[in-house]
């Protein structure tokens, strides 16, 4: 559920609490690990550039929903510069 600045969610396995107004900067990253392999995540940052959470993808993910993600959520402007303020909806 998300109400205001808040999201929760709570289960059995799981007992998440995200503050979104922390939030400020996200980040699709591929790393290449030593092996060779890619490892895909999705980053998001405060302001001050400190990570907030970050969302990796695991054996089973859906690669192809991933990019789909990034594709359809990417900013227009992916110039080396951030801008001063984003406004998270």
């Amino acid at each position: 559920s998300v109400q205001g600045h808040v999201a929760l969610v709570v289960g059995e396995a799981i007992d998440l609490r995200i503050f979104l107004h922390c939030w400020t900067y996200a980040f699709a990253v591929r790393d290449e690990l030593p092996n060779g392999r890619i490892r895909r995540s999705i980053q998001f940052f405060d302001n001050a550039g400190e990570a907030v959470h970050k969302v990796f993808l695991i054996a089973d993910s859906d690669e192809e929903a991933f990019e789909d993600y990034v594709r359809t959520h990417r900013a227009e402007d992916q110039g080396a510069t951030l801008p001063s303020e984003i406004v998270i909806k």
